[in-house]
């Protein structure tokens, strides 16, 4: 019967080479079964063939960090081959300058089962940016059928706001204690405060802190106090989930923490002091030079002595104090006076 339903019956349509014990052939003839014993078939299926494969979800997630890329996850209702990138484009608001990026030979990453694939799309701009699968040439499923319900578009994806750039704004190397930075945001952001900033001492001791934020809409301005710090310090975005945008976008955590540019601190003088006590009777003194970090290469001629004599006991010898000598390494140094044999005041600078 195939796979037909309905009833069958049997029937002795002829008698050929059919005789009885005497010899004589069969009659009444043909013999039918009675409507009581036909057989009746129930209808059954036999196989039902899917005939349009069709993406059934396309959902958009962040990519990788450090990265500004979306992924595209679509699915299927059932196993395709011959998907490709040529398959998709992009429908843009204000994220110009999209586009989808390569990935191995067709340009699509298949997932694993055959139902499942992804795209992934470089964004630029700052609105949103979605995915539209426009046709189906070269796909296929098992059977060969082309997809149907094209074209099919996803959800809208909004873009995050980024950092573009944390970029000194005062002299650097830096010269004196404080220091501020300008932060470039790829659209105007409020919730920006402190606490989203760290600081990167990259070398010499702690101390260095955040003074102040200030500003509005895509540019901002980071006040620092190195403190004691030497060596290199360096502003960073560490954190983003109250900055936002005006859809209500947390900056982009794959592109979190972002480090901006490092400043150098110039080293300084920390103290200079007399050696022993401020009074003295003696032709000469010392005094302790310290800077904030190692230095070297410090001779007289950084040096100036200014004397200012009430009184000289012998007019033909030094009016003036002199230096002696200079001698020290690393953040310490001790330079030596000559006096002359008087009284009044000296000052090293």
């Amino acid at each position: 019967p195939g796979m037909a339903g309905g009833s069958v019956g049997m029937s002795v349509a002829n008698g050929n080479g059919v005789v009885g014990a005497g010899g004589l052939p069969l009659s009444a003839l043909p013999f039918a079964t009675g409507a009581g014993d036909a057989y009746t078939i129930a209808p059954r299926i036999m196989s039902i063939d899917q005939m349009s494969p069709n993406p059934v979800a396309i959902s958009g997630l962040s990519g990788p960090q450090g990265s500004m890329d979306v992924l595209f996850d679509i699915h299927f209702n059932e196993v395709v081959r011959g998907l490709t990138r040529d398959n998709f484009d992009l429908m843009t608001v204000n994220a110009e300058g999209s586009e989808i990026m390569p990935m191995g030979a067709s340009g699509v990453l298949d997932l694993g089962t055959g139902m499942d694939y992804r795209v992934t799309v470089k964004v630029k701009g700052t609105g949103k940016v979605a995915l539209r699968m426009k046709d189906s040439t070269g796909v296929r499923d098992t059977e060969n059928h082309p997809l149907l319900s094209l074209p099919y578009i996803s959800p809208y994806y909004l873009i995050a706001p980024r950092v573009l750039s944390i970029a000194a704004a005062t002299a650097n190397p830096s010269p004196t204690q404080t220091a501020s930075y300008t932060v470039t945001f790829s659209e105007a952001v409020t919730g920006l405060t402190a606490a989203n900033f760290a600081l990167t001492v990259v070398s010499g001791p702690a101390g260095a802190a955040i003074t102040s934020v200030s500003g509005s809409g895509a540019i901002w301005t980071v006040g620092v106090n190195f403190g004691a710090s030497t060596g290199r310090v360096a502003l960073r975005l560490a954190t983003g989930s109250t900055v936002k945008d005006s859809d209500d976008v947390a900056v982009a955590t794959s592109t979190l923490p972002f480090v901006g540019e490092t400043y150098q601190i110039m080293p300084r003088v920390v103290t200079l002091n007399v050696v022993g006590g401020a009074v003295t009777a003696e032709t000469s003194i010392s005094y302790r030079v310290t800077f904030s970090e190692a230095v070297t290469g410090v001779t007289v001629s950084n040096l100036q002595v200014a004397s200012n004599m009430t009184f000289v006991l012998d007019p033909s010898g030094p009016q003036v104090a002199t230096i002696n000598r200079v001698t020290g390494s690393g953040t310490t140094w001790t330079v030596r006076l000559n006096l002359p044999e008087g009284g009044g005041t000296v000052t090293l600078s």
